[in-house]
């Protein structure tokens, strides 16, 4: 049995994702996917979904980047 990684969603992320959900459903789907696989590989996922903030005080932080829904991808 896999692993599950806990995902807490703060304020104002918690917010935005409510907002998208109603404005973008596409983008707010994106989100949840990157979410799922975020929980799924926890501290192991890599880019694209995730990368490091550059400019943090803290060590390693770092960001979940879903992809757009309609934005262009490269091979």
């Amino acid at each position: 049995m896999a692993v599950s990684w806990p995902i807490v969603v703060v304020e104002p992320a918690l917010t935005w994702l409510h907002e998208l959900r109603k404005s973008d459903r596409d983008s707010a789907r994106q989100a949840g996917a990157a979410l799922t696989i975020l929980s799924e590989e926890g501290p192991a996922l890599g880019r694209p979904l995730v990368d490091t903030l550059a400019g943090s005080n803290l060590t390693h932080l770092k960001e979940l980047r879903p992809v757009r829904a309609g934005a262009a991808r490269s091979a």
